[in-house]
């Protein structure tokens, strides 16, 4: 039971990686099994339905809804359009007529004798899958997506946020343990930037306005974070925030500097395309925040396997009050005991490095090279 721990992070220039893309709904798959894809490939579709607006049309017309049928000028399934007339009634011997319009683009759903309502409903959302990595299809999951499997460089992240992206990477180091907005050339617009110490809350605010399309780094005030996004990132999912750009953090929140093999393997990827998603969450389920080099070859080992949880081993913290932080593992509590929620886990205690000893949950360490 030493090992009964969350796997730490994957850093490695060469490694087998599989993607799943699904669709939020059913629809089509379109493309094959053993089909070669690029990132922007469409590999499923579907339509979402439109909105649907009723109109309350006899009551407009001045009719009972029995009699609506014979003013409409429509039949259901066809299209209309925005202020488009759907019926008509002359009234106070032929002095005024009453219209009803449709009040949205889409097509005509239902015309209803018992409420009198006319249904519109809206144009339909198409909605894409893409590929996301080049790669191959490995698997085909009927109306809802496939498989990528790609072999590439895979640098996985601790926290991270915004959604997929794709740019051309670009290493900074200067010698100096934080990046800042004056660091910044001109000319980023696209890119990738990637920095072995702490991101400055500053280069949030100049990424946005360069079209800076992806920042890596090793650590970052949460406060300064929480500043640039309007709203405290607390412990759900990431990766839907509607920012201009991604951030991954390989470290975590903090003054924080990369292990030299985490830089060692970017520094070497510099120029190289890459596909970047800050998507999060590290509950049950883990989704690691992470940037991919598909086809990126090297001799060099730089994968690291996990070894076994004891005394001495680095390990980093992944649950809050302590989330991002570094340790080693001071000793293993075999006798399992019970936590604030009720429940009986085994522990261990971490050594923080300042004198100060923790005991947490294995399941919330993972350990570190």
């Amino acid at each position: 039971m030493g090992n009964a721990f969350t796997p730490g992070l994957t850093i490695s220039p060469h490694v087998k990686i599989r993607k799943t893309r699904r669709l939020p709904v059913k629809g089509e798959v379109v493309v094959g099994l053993g089909d070669k894809v690029e990132p922007e490939t469409v590999v499923a579709k579907v339509d979402l339905p439109g909105t649907l607006a009723v109109v309350k049309a006899a009551n407009i017309l001045g009719c009972g809804p029995d009699q609506l049928e014979k003013f409409v000028l429509k039949k259901a399934g066809d299209p209309v359009k925005k202020e488009e007339l759907l019926a008509s009634r002359t009234v106070f011997f032929n002095l005024i007529t009453n219209n009803v319009t449709s009040p949205i683009d889409g097509s005509l759903e239902y015309i209803s004798k018992l409420s009198g309502n006319i249904g519109v409903r809206g144009v339909p959302k198409p909605i894409f899958c893409h590929a996301y990595i080049s790669g191959e299809v490995v698997e085909i999951m009927e109306e809802e997506g496939v498989v990528i499997e790609t072999y590439g460089a895979l640098v996985q992240g601790i926290f991270g946020v915004g959604g997929e992206r794709h740019g051309k990477l670009l290493w900074f180091d200067n010698g100096r343990s934080i990046l800042t907005a004056d660091m910044l050339p001109e000319n980023l617009e696209g890119k990738i930037i990637m920095f072995p110490g702490k991101i400055d809350g500053s280069v949030l605010y100049a990424a946005e306005k360069k079209g800076i399309l992806g920042i890596v780094g090793a650590g970052i005030v949460d406060s300064e974070l929480m500043g640039f996004l309007g709203f405290d990132i607390g412990v759900a999912v990431t990766g839907e925030e509607d920012i201009p750009f991604t951030l991954v953090l390989t470290e975590g929140f903090g003054d924080l500097t990369m292990p030299e093999r985490t830089a060692h393997l970017l520094r070497a990827l510099d120029g190289h395309v890459a596909a970047i998603n800050g998507a999060t969450q590290i509950r049950a389920g883990v989704i690691r925040p992470e940037l991919i080099v598909p086809g990126y070859e090297t001799k060099e080992d730089l994968h690291v396997n996990n070894s076994e949880l004891k005394p001495g081993v680095r390990v980093r913290l992944i649950r809050r009050p302590h989330f991002g932080q570094i340790g080693r593992v001071y000793e293993l509590i075999e006798k399992p005991i019970e936590i604030g929620t009720g429940s009986k886990v085994r522990v261990l205690s971490v050594d923080m490095g300042d004198g100060k000893i923790i005991t947490v949950p294995r399941a919330n360490v993972e350990i570190l090279d």
